[in-house]
């Protein structure tokens, strides 16, 4: 295993980066940076190259790689989200590591930034096969995505193709396709030609509710870029957003008819739960039953309905593809504890900022909690914390959350669902796209320690 990885960025330009210097024996390595600031082709795979007296020299991939040929005319910057992974062939646990920019000093709700997706960068708990079959997927789902837009835009979609491009193509994870397709593979599912308009109907939909989500927060940022509605105008991002749920829905409405209806319900959900989450922001008196109608039906409810429909895509009975909603909607649950963890104490190997929810005055679960334990001059001054948030009162926060135990409280909410979640999987689905998913449980929770 590489006992030691230092990496130095000293240039701007791709083909002038300092080295990667790496201690190992010289065996083969593996590095993948992703995604950069610059215009497009946001993600580099780079594919395995050799490591020559433990120094890797950066400005190699991009030479000896055919196809980053003409790369270095973009002058993109490797910057926050990237990750690097190295490992030794034969391997079973890659190393990973993350660059991440340092977090902003200036805060307030009238200019949030949007923190990034919880994504699994750290996947040290899966093997080496595991990893690259997820790389893989997502590739698979990227290519289809791409391949989508260039018909849409060979047919004349002109703009909003290139608006739908900007933010579609922008660096996401693709957890939620993944998810589908390995739930149809753990379903039996033998062509994942048949799966796949349904892992990217999803995905559709799922960036267009961050076009309009950015919109209603008026965000600065989601992505490391400007977001739609700076960039273009709000009335051409209202478009481009429902041009992305046209599309979602038009790859969507090949399939029978229960499958229509699960995305349409679907849809709905988180309609009316972005309705409940605006009419509480800043409401103090959110209850735990308020904060979980919110999120299985704007967070869960995706992951539900998305591997429940790949299940009966894959041929299950209406009770086998049940075990499969299960799974999605308590995995769903546990990720949004997660990223509400995660705002509150940041995760520098994501690049994630912290304490945006609360800048926002969306009241999360470790808040909630808080303000239902705490009394006297603690609930007065959380109270007050929350109504004129300041970056400058971060520690009278976090130091009101400990006394009540609410982040510990939320970690164990997140074992429950994930323990649910592979409860209904181990219930409904075998194999190795089982076992995939299971690990990515583990990852998941993993990620609030």
């Amino acid at each position: 295993m590489v006992q030691h990885l230092g990496l130095v960025i000293g240039h701007h330009h791709p083909c002038r980066l300092s080295p990667l210097q790496a201690s190992g024996d010289g065996q083969t390595g593996l590095i993948h940076v992703a995604p950069h600031r610059g215009r497009s082709h946001e993600q580099i795979d780079v594919a395995v190259v050799k490591q020559a007296d433990g120094v890797v020299k950066a400005w190699r991939f991009f030479q000896d790689e055919a196809r980053l040929s003409g790369r270095a005319k973009h002058g993109g910057r490797v910057r926050g989200g990237s990750v690097i992974v190295v490992w030794r062939k034969g391997d079973q646990k890659p190393v990973h590591l993350t660059l991440h920019d340092a977090p902003s000093a200036t805060r307030g709700r009238s200019t949030p930034v949007k923190k990034p997706s919880l994504v699994i960068v750290g996947m040290t708990g899966l093997t080496s096969s595991q990893v690259e079959r997820l790389s893989a997927l997502k590739d698979e789902v990227d290519a289809g995505l791409d391949a989508l837009l260039d018909d849409a835009e060979a047919a004349g979609g002109g703009q909003v193709v290139a608006m739908a491009r900007h933010v579609l193509m922008s660096g996401g994870k693709r957890l939620r396709p993944v998810l589908f397709m390995l739930s149809y593979d753990a379903a039996g599912g033998v062509d994942r030609d048949y799966v796949m308009p349904l892992a990217l109907a999803f995905e559709l939909i799922h960036t267009a509710t961050l076009v309009h989500d950015d919109m209603n927060d008026d965000a600065d940022e989601r992505r490391g870029r400007q977001t739609l509605h700076l960039e273009a105008g709000p009335e051409k991002a209202l478009i481009a957003g429902d041009w992305l749920f046209v599309q979602g829905f038009g790859l969507g409405g090949r399939y029978p008819e229960r499958v229509v209806r699960l995305m349409a319900d679907c849809c709905a959900d988180i309609a009316v739960s972005e309705f409940k989450q605006l009419d509480h922001i800043d409401d103090l008196t959110t209850s735990p039953e308020d904060y979980l109608d919110i999120v299985r039906g704007k967070t869960a409810g995706p992951f539900a309905a998305g591997c429940q429909s790949a299940a009966l895509l894959a041929g299950c009975t209406e009770e086998q593809a049940r075990n499969f909603r299960v799974f999605g909607e308590e995995l769903g649950i546990a990720f949004q504890l997660v990223d509400d963890l995660l705002d509150l104490r940041g995760s520098p190997d994501m690049g994630k900022p912290r304490g945006v929810d609360v800048e926002e005055g969306k009241m999360t679960l470790p808040l909630i909690h808080a303000l239902t334990l705490s009394h006297g001059s603690d609930r007065a001054t959380l109270a007050d914390l929350l109504a004129s948030f300041t970056e400058d009162r971060w520690d009278e926060l976090m130091a009101i959350l400990e006394r009540s135990d609410s982040l510990h409280y939320v970690e164990l909410l997140v074992d429950l669902h994930l323990e649910r979640a592979g409860q209904a999987l181990r219930a409904a689905g075998s194999g190795a796209a089982a076992d995939l998913m299971v690990g990515m449980l583990a990852e998941i929770g993993s990620r609030t320690r």
